[in-house]
């Protein structure tokens, strides 16, 4: 007999004799016994509005688990339908299904209920990714452009999640396309700095401005810049048109814009000998980077010190000076003959050459750049570029083994720190499950377990949550703690929970995981996993607790 059938025999001992309490309710509504718990609340139908510690109903837990018939014998029985746990979570916000969306809300859920950080159910189907949840809930009314505490509504969560889907379905509905969270950052800023072209165009087509900033004066052209993504930059650039540069000048009429705009443009170089305009790029951004790195005429000398004489020009050294510095061997060997420099950083992104060169893996460009003479190879990116990363951490989150290897070879630091989050490059090759390159970073001086500055998670955490057992068992094998707590003081078997990371979760808790370890909201991992409808998690933990 297993903990499960001793459980369920001794509750049917309990509500013979009438002795069930509201633990009991819980422990049926886990157990998923819709027989066991209409016998239970046959005897007491009073514990339908039990709650938990942290505030949950029975309904809660049915909702999270999908179990569309347990809630209907919980409402048949005055279940509270709008039970807040103790952040102000409902029900309906539990919800993991279309099913579970429209029982809750014949029942008279409240669809625009928010919780204690603004949360409604449909930012919580945007976050949750789930697309059918959300569909429901705008058939039903819910309000679309509501935000949540820190100003983001539910087509920012879902861009930010990258899921085209629920952000089409949000946008058909009304979503507004420019609502700024509490950074002033719109879900457009979300979709360039992920470099998803797709989106950025959908959000575009809705209407998205892009000749915007954010809180700290980060313009998105900026934002494109510093991925180095040539047809990412030229998608925006073609999106700012005449209208863009408008969206510079805010508190201007758009007539005196236009008049500026015009008189710039018509300040053109001219030819010393015959007084004759000389045929060059506008700098004012109605040029792609593209057009501007093949040049006027072609001619690459001339468009060389263009560029360099508007260096401050943003529009003109970050736009360009990526995409020739990528793409263009000879335009970069011009320029840096005409006074740009190898350490240039590209505006408030901060990004240099060597940046977009590690990101890209080319290892030929990374040598000619690091023989000049203002190379500084373990220099990091402005904080708002990859919150202070170097090269070495861009080239391991984009999988670049070879260029890591490359920039180890020429004095990189294995264990360099962000300057903002502290992470090291090993922290960027477990998030990728490379074990090839974690491997490679470890034997080169990369501490398995480093205690960053931050305090933030290890690379186990992001090992554990992208599933990689091999991974996750080499750094076991070089010393990573296996219950180290990140900043919510959640262990890597919480993040392999949380993601279903089954492999991953199997081997912690092989290799001795805590699963009743205890994060920041005081509850253990299995109550996590039990909370968040991770069934098979449940019962994996539970059978190792058992040996």
């Amino acid at each position: 007999m297993n903990l499960s059938q001793s459980l369920l025999l001794l509750l049917g001992l309990l509500v013979f004799s009438g002795m069930a309490t509201a633990q009991d309710v819980f422990t049926v509504a886990k157990s998923g016994d819709v027989a066991a718990m209409a016998k239970l609340l046959k005897k007491k139908p009073k514990l339908a509005q039990a709650t938990q510690p942290d505030g949950e109903t029975a309904l809660h837990l049915a909702a999270r688990a999908n179990d569309t018939a347990m809630a209907a014998l919980l409402l048949r029985n005055r279940a509270a339908i709008d039970a807040q746990s103790n952040d102000g979570v409902t029900p309906l916000q539990a919800a993991r299904s279309a099913e579970m969306a429209e029982l809750l809300i014949a029942a008279g859920a409240n669809i625009n209920h928010a919780d204690h950080v603004g949360a409604t159910p449909l930012h919580d189907a945007a976050l949750l990714r789930h697309p059918e949840v959300a569909a429901v809930l705008l058939s039903k009314g819910a309000q679309v452009n509501v935000e949540n505490s820190i100003g983001q509504t539910p087509l920012w969560l879902a861009v930010d999640n990258g899921d085209a889907d629920i952000a089409e379905m949000l946008l058909a509905a009304g979503a507004d396309p420019n609502i700024a969270d509490s950074d002033g950052r719109t879900p457009i800023f979300s979709a360039v700095e992920q470099e998803d072209i797709a989106l950025t165009q959908t959000l575009i087509a809705a209407g998205a401005q892009v000749g915007i900033e954010d809180a700290e004066a980060t313009l998105l052209t900026q934002v494109a810049q510093q991925t180095g993504n040539i047809e990412l930059i030229s998608l925006i650039d073609a999106a700012m048109g005449p209208q863009g540069d408008a969206q510079e000048y805010p508190d201007q009429p758009a007539d005196e814009v236009t008049d500026e705009l015009t008189d710039e443009a018509t300040d053109q170089p001219t030819d010393a000998a015959t007084d004759e305009p000389i045929e060059v790029p506008d700098p004012s951004g109605l040029e792609t980077s593209i057009a501007l790195s093949i040049g006027a005429n072609g001619d690459l000398e001339e468009l060389a010190v263009l560029v360099v004489q508007n260096l401050d020009d943003v529009r003109i050294n970050g736009t360009a000076y990526i995409a020739l510095a990528k793409d263009r061997r000879d335009v970069l060997e011009l320029l840096l003959a005409n006074g740009a420099t190898v350490s240039y950083r590209t505006g408030v992104a901060g990004t240099t050459a060597l940046h977009l060169a590690a990101a890209a893996g080319d290892t030929d460009l990374m040598e000619f750049l690091l023989h000049q003479p203002d190379a500084q190879i373990n220099a990091p990116a402005a904080l708002f570029a990859d919150d202070g990363a170097t090269a070495i951490h861009l080239a391991a989150a984009a999988g670049k083994t070879e260029m890591v290897r490359f920039l180890l070879d020429h004095g990189a630091d294995p264990t360099i720190e962000a300057i903002r989050n502290g992470v090291t490059p090993l922290h960027a090759a477990a998030e990728n499950a490379d074990l090839a390159m974690v491997r490679l970073l470890v034997e080169r001086g990369a501490d398995a377990d480093p205690h960053n500055s931050a305090g933030e998670s290890s690379p186990l955490h992001y090992a554990a949550q992208g599933n990689k057992a091999d991974v996750v068992g080499y750094l076991l094998d070089h010393g990573a703690m296996i219950d180290r707590k990140d900043l919510r003081k959640q262990t890597p078997l919480f993040w392999a929970v949380r993601s279903s990371a089954f492999q991953a979760a199997s081997l912690l808790l092989d290799r001795g995981a805590d699963p009743m370890a205890i994060d920041w909201n005081h509850q253990t991992v299995i109550d996590f996993a039990r909370q968040n409808g991770k069934r098979e998690m449940v019962e994996m933990m539970e059978k190792k607790m058992e040996k």
